[in-house]
């Protein structure tokens, strides 16, 4: 069995953000555990977690004066958010008292920053840029870029879903696809395909299994319910409407008032002829299957993009002005 750790305290009862800097006043060190456990740092009697972190020596000094031996030192933070309570304990001692200078870090306001101009969508090189004129920061004291990328990165794709984890993007479209019980203004997605249960198949993005997905609900499809004469159908791509990378194609219709009309969105992972195809082929068959007729184009007006018009012409070309 492992031997037990004398832990000695090195701050108890301090608030999250006291914490922060005492543990940047220290050595440098990094988090090597980090996991969810009951709470036993606060007096609430009400069953709850704690975060508990585990973290070890990652100072140049002690790296250099053992080079092929881990600095025994160590320390744990026992943080209750509920009460937003953190002890902290540390054991052993370091291989030397010596420090070289601290590496800039991003403190705790520097990481509010960084979160505010994130789920904005701004690139970390805007945000490396704020972080210098808001907090008056000299050059060499400003944290390194690949630190402030590693953090937004992060911050993305946890909290903000700004990822591309296929399973869970497969069972979020999915769960949303057509239900004939759904109302009429609640969205649903669609695709060309379709397993034996009527669910929509999505490819991974690659050029043998795009990407394509559409998006759109009962009381758009309806609006296109007209004389085939007074539709123009309207087809943008866009790519400042995601985050990913991946484009957005807006298709819609005007009517004879000039009143435009959404009629559906599309996400895809690339924009070549088949992709546009399978797009516009999505769309009739979702409208059939919803409305119950066949989808009629007068004319079609669309990007200056040879791929999406040969995509229309492929599809409309027989009944609809391109």
């Amino acid at each position: 069995m492992p031997r037990a750790l004398l832990w000695t305290p090195l701050a108890i009862g301090f608030s999250n953000k006291d914490a922060s800097i005492l543990l940047e006043t220290i050595k440098p060190s990094k988090v090597t555990k980090s996991e969810l456990v009951p709470c036993t740092v606060c007096t609430v009697a009400e069953p709850h977690n704690m975060r508990y972190r585990l973290r070890r020596c990652s100072c140049r000094s002690c790296t250099e004066e053992a080079p092929y031996a881990k600095c025994p030192w160590r320390a744990k933070t026992l943080h209750c958010e509920k009460v937003d309570h953190v002890d902290i304990y540390e054991t052993s001692k370091h291989v030397t008292a010596m420090r070289t200078a601290p590496e800039p870090r991003l403190t705790s306001e520097m990481k509010v920053v960084a979160r505010e101009m994130t789920a904005q969508g701004l690139m970390p090189v805007r945000i490396r840029n704020a972080i210098l004129r808001k907090f008056n920061l000299a050059a060499e004291e400003l944290p390194a870029l690949s630190k402030i990328q590693r953090f937004c990165q992060h911050y993305a794709s946890t909290k903000l879903g700004c990822n591309d984890y296929v399973k869970e993007t497969h069972d979020l479209i999915r769960d949303a696809s057509y239900v004939s019980t759904m109302d009429e203004h609640e969205s649903f997605t669609f695709a060309l395909n379709s397993d034996a249960t009527g669910l929509p198949v999505i490819g991974f993005g690659s050029d043998a299994k795009p990407f394509i997905v559409g998006v759109t609900s009962r009381r758009l499809l309806t609006q296109a319910d007209r004389e085939a004469g007074s539709l123009l159908l309207h087809v943008d791509a866009t790519f400042k409407l995601n985050q990913v990378g991946y484009p957005s194609i807006v298709v819609g219709f005007s009517d004879c008032a000039r009143g435009f009309h959404l009629l559906a969105l599309f996400v895809s992972s690339q924009r070549k002829q088949e992709h546009f195809t399978e797009m516009f082929v999505a769309l009739q068959q979702i409208y059939k299957r919803v409305i119950g007729k066949q989808l009629l184009i007068k004319m079609v007006m669309g990007d200056a993009d040879d791929a999406q018009f040969n995509g229309v012409e492929r599809v409309f070309g027989e009944s609809a002005e391109v």
